[in-house]
């Protein structure tokens, strides 16, 4: 709402100065040339900026071009040009941050009443950026006041620059020059500042010189320039003493009152604020908000900043020495995005958290709660920072909601309660996601929480009991073949390590379990301790049996997934869930690209994983019989599938050949687009008959298209196969598409 306010005169508005007259062709003085001054206009010419630099010279090394004129709407940071007419100087937008130089305006006669309006913006360093007004022929710069106060100046800054309200805002500015009424003047902009990035704000933003003739146009200038301030200058947020609960922890609000963004420009955009109960795609993803809003940067992947709460105060309301806050974060693919927990008097982070549930396109963008013990700060003054670090796509935003700090113990337990309850519920309309979230809940994060000490599967009394050939073998691969659950630690933090280990009796070494000597046969028994968070732990074993001569089955265990899970396949390096990496989707994306799937079930790398993330899988074991041919399908630029020897041993590693992400000929897979599609290959690899071997199903990238697609791998044909006559059949938009097998092609 605009404040009119009547601003009355300054006692030099009433006293209007003699008319002055230079002769002819008198020194200008740091204009560098003659000026007539008998022709000088009454106005500033071109002060906005409407036909370029016109009236205008530049000096200095590129500081002030003529392509920095601009039509533009917004500046680089998102803030919007509160321009006059159609064009305005925007510094750095052609020309670089670093340049410097000076700018100065053709002479005129200061007429109406002495005063001279602009619009400034940027100029963050005051001792470099500013403006200057020269008498001609005088090279000592005029005193003035500014905007309706008393300080003498030499120097018009951006005082209003604060790197938070107030960036690169075109403000308006008044200039009282009255004491020099009828002179024959000049403007001089000068930019020293070498700053090099955008955010240095190290140029000059600059419109609508003009000179007031009346006093309206005095008032109106400075209610507008009121106006301006009010809107964008950001208020303190911190109540003293600090708040025990956080006003707006929920953006309940509609905006992000209690909060101010102290880096970068994301979150100074507007559109911040989604809608809880929204969707997002077509396939209508949810983003399980609290309330009716949250907070999102992705009005701006490209952009970066942070933005903070309040500070806080950590009490224990129960007294027992606890104290815990909570926050739910989606979106941030990128670790650089993340809420920190930060010390309210140096600005320390003291902890961090990221989104490790983040999944494309399971849980993209979908909101998850995260809880941290801040125990130990209890007494303490914080203040929770998220941050924006991430540019350039690929979910390179944050999402973030529902703060809540000193929680008690008591209420710890119950949230972490009915978020189980809730995830266990379904609330997604898609399969992948409820999945996902019930995982995530139940063993797939971890939780400040003790509990009971960490629970194994056992039968015979041995967590994994296995036959293999006798050979030297990584007993790492093995633990994590156990299945250990908790109730509050994830399965991925618990800490597994092998105790001690013995053969028909007699102790064996095991300092290297990474490559621990089984090549005698016998009965080799492994203690194994397996530790929650808390340091609380369950003691397990493991047997494995070794014998000469064993042959396992030719085929693989659950080789095409059609038992809807990942049974029969282990996790031995990277990042992958496998709990949620079983897809029985169809097709994908709007332009309805089929999978090309066997059966209902295959391997999604997209609910498997996130694109940045690399896995590799193995199989069970088996001796290469029949006529030695295997074959599997695959998609995805970075999907691999590695051959082994039953100890380990590479013998060949195969890619997907066929993958064309080019456009065209994307979508279509008839025009030979292979991305998420699978492709069939066949590998001959007779020369390892009789062989014990094991496949790795293997997602080694992370560029575009780093994600692996698989299905199908068979490792035994009875007979030779003949390529030429096996294909698939798959519809797309209605037209069926054959997509022939391949001989898979070696790295």
């Amino acid at each position: 709402m605009s404040k009119k306010i009547l601003i009355p005169l300054l006692p030099a508005l009433l006293v209007l100065a003699a008319c002055e007259t230079a002769p002819a062709g008198s020194d200008p003085g740091s204009t560098g040339t003659s000026v007539d001054t008998g022709n000088l206009p009454t106005s500033i010419v071109n002060g906005s900026f409407e036909n370029g630099l016109e009236g205008w010279t530049a000096g200095g090394s590129g500081a002030f071009v003529e392509d920095d004129v601009s039509d533009l709407t917004a500046f680089s940071d998102g803030v919007l040009a509160d321009k006059e007419g159609t064009y305005v100087y925007a510094g750095g937008t052609y020309s670089l941050a670093s340049f410097t130089g000076t700018m100065q305006s053709d002479p005129f006669i200061l007429g109406g009443i002495g005063q001279i309006a602009l619009k400034m913006g940027a100029m963050k360093n005051a001792d470099l950026c500013y403006i200057e007004f020269y008498e001609v022929g005088n090279d000592t710069p005029l005193s003035f006041t500014a905007n309706g106060g008393e300080e003498s100046l030499t120097k018009l800054t951006n005082a209003d620059f604060d790197g938070e309200g107030i960036t690169s805002h075109l403000i308006r500015n008044v200039v009282d020059l009255s004491a020099y009424l009828d002179k024959f003047i000049y403007i001089k902009v000068t930019d020293n500042d070498i700053g090099s990035s955008y955010e240095d704000y190290s140029f000059c933003n600059l419109d609508d010189f003009k000179v007031l003739n009346s006093l309206t146009e005095f008032n109106d200038a400075m209610v507008e320039r009121e106006d301006a301030l009010y809107a964008n200058k950001q208020e303190p947020i911190d109540q003293d003493p600090p708040v025990t609960k956080l006003r707006n922890g929920n953006f309940e609000t509609g905006d992000t009152s209690y909060w101010l963004s102290t880096s970068g420009t994301v979150f100074k955009q507007a559109g911040l604020l989604m809608d809880s109960k929204g969707t997002y795609w077509e396939e209508a993803r949810e983003y399980f908000g609290e309330g009716s809003y949250f907070l999102s940067s992705f009005v701006s992947e490209e952009l970066t900043g942070a933005i903070r709460s309040e500070k806080f105060t950590v009490t224990d309301e129960d007294g027992d020495g606890h104290s815990y806050v909570s926050f739910m974060i989606g979106g941030g693919r990128d670790a650089s995005n993340y809420v920190a927990v930060v010390d309210g008097s140096t600005g320390i982070e003291l902890m961090r958290q990221a989104n490790i549930a983040f999944k494309d396109p399971t849980l993209a963008q979908g909101l998850v709660t995260y809880y941290l013990d801040v125990s130990d700060y209890i007494g303490d003054v914080l203040y929770f920072s998220v941050v924006d670090g991430a540019s350039g796509g690929g979910f390179a935003g944050i999402e973030v909601d529902d703060f809540r700090i000193n929680l008690s113990l008591a209420e710890l337990e119950s949230s972490i309660a009915e978020k189980k309850a809730w995830a266990s519920g379904n609330p997604s309309a898609h399969d992948d996601t409820n999945k996902a979230l019930q995982a995530l809940y139940n063993g797939g994060m971890s939780f400040p929480l003790a509990g009971s000490a960490p629970a194994v599967k056992e039968s015979g009394g041995y967590a994994l009991d296995l036959k293999m050939s006798p050979g030297t073998y990584s007993l790492l691969t093995y633990l994590s073949r156990i299945e250990a659950t908790d109730d509050y630690t994830s399965s991925d933090d618990l800490k597994r390590e092998i105790v001690s280990g013995s053969c028909d009796g007699s102790t064996v070494d095991v300092s290297n379990p990474a490559s621990v000597d089984m090549s005698t046969a016998g009965e080799y028994v492994y203690e194994v301790k397996i530790s929650d968070a808390y340091g609380q732990s369950t003691t397990t074993r493991i047997r494995i049996t070794t014998i000469e001569d064993l042959s396992y089955s030719n085929t693989i265990e659950n080789g095409d997934f059609e038992t809807g899970d990942a049974s029969g396949w282990e996790l031995v390096a990277g990042t992958a869930n496998l709990a949620t990496a079983i897809s029985s989707e169809t097709v994908f994306w709007a332009e309805e690209i089929p999978f090309n799937k066997q059966g209902t079930w295959f391997w999604n790398g997209w609910t498997a994983a996130a694109e940045a993330d690399t896995y590799t899988i193995r199989s069970t074991v088996f001796t290469l019989g029949g006529s030695g041919y295997i074959s599997f399908k695959i998609g995805g630029r970075t999907a691999y599938v590695n051959l082994r020897t039953e100890s380990g041993d590479l013998l060949a590693t195969y890619y997907n050949s066929a993958f064309n992400s080019a456009t065209p000929p994307f979508p279509y897979i008839a025009d030979g687009s292979f991305t998420g599609t699978m492709v069939p290959y066949v590998a001959d690899v007779r020369e390892y008959m009789g062989q014990n071997l094991y496949i790795e199903l293997v997602d080694n990238g992370t560029a575009d298209w780093g994600v692996g697609f698989f299905d199908d791998i068979k490792t035994y044909y009875a007979s030779a196969v003949d390529i030429g006559s096996m294909r698939d059949t798959v519809s797309q938009n209605g037209v069926n598409v054959d997509i022939p097998y391949r001989w898979a092609s070696e790295m």
